[in-house]
């Protein structure tokens, strides 16, 4: 999923992100995993979901203290951005436009094709997942797989284009032009990687089937406040279920 288009550079469009959040003083914690910008702010009242979602957001979810801005897979790129540029601000008191950032948003074209189930385990549907993101299709159409265990696979032959930096979520770009998200566990962004050993790096070229990442499961369990089952979520398009 990648609806961030035709907002200029990547710098840009975080600006404008920042200021639809209300400008980086309202900015008091900030993180991203793929899907979505987590954003705890000081005021509430002047944070404009509106502007939000035209910019790209395909929702804006609160969640405890947190606004969750569903970006997508350029959610962590954007919060780096977003980052610098509130570093920026702190030490030069004036924001200064970034030169030679330019990238490429515009969505790939995309075919149908067939998605290999990246683990074994219990197939569910992708709205009884307990994140609302995933289950309300925010990020796009997919499943839910309750593991048996903790190998899994490349669901697409394809590239390896996005792995968190948490480890517990890695992005492949099929050779047909689909993005596929793999996706385990609710919250498990909280782990900081701890239980998670990805076995590809990015950029490289995998075969549907291929082992990714390599999972403690049991560790997942036991180190989350609240505990759900590990899952796999892959995304895209709707319609091409």
């Amino acid at each position: 999923m990648n609806r961030v288009t035709n907002h200029g550079s990547l710098s840009q469009l975080s600006s404008h992100i920042m200021a639809a959040l209300g400008g980086e003083t309202n900015i008091a914690f900030l993180d991203a995993c793929l899907s979505r910008l987590r954003v705890k702010v000081r005021d509430r009242a002047i944070v404009d979901d509106a502007r939000l979602e035209q910019l790209g957001a395909v929702g804006v979810i609160e969640t405890g203290d947190q606004i969750h801005a569903v970006f997508g897979f350029q959610s962590g790129k954007l919060k780096s951005e977003i980052q610098s540029l509130i570093n920026q601000t702190i030490v030069e008191q004036k924001m200064e436009p970034a030169r030679g950032r330019h990238t490429s948003l515009d969505s790939p074209s995309v075919v149908a094709e067939n998605i290999v189930c990246p683990v074994a385990g219990e197939l569910i549907d992708i709205s009884q997942v307990p994140d609302p993101v995933f289950a309300q299709r925010m990020t796009g159409d997919g499943f839910a797989v309750f593991p048996s265990h903790g190998l899994f696979v490349s669901p697409v032959k394809g590239k390896i284009v996005h792995i968190a930096p948490t480890q517990h979520a890695v992005a492949v770009m099929s050779d047909g032009g689909m993005e596929v998200l793999l996706h385990v566990g609710v919250n498990t962004v909280k782990l900081r990687g701890l239980g998670f050993d990805v076995l590809v790096q990015e950029g490289e070229a995998v075969k549907a089937g291929q082992p990714i990442m390599q999972v403690d499961l049991q560790l997942v369990k036991e180190r989350l406040i609240r505990s759900y089952r590990p899952l796999f979520s892959p995304t895209c398009p709707k319609g091409l279920w």
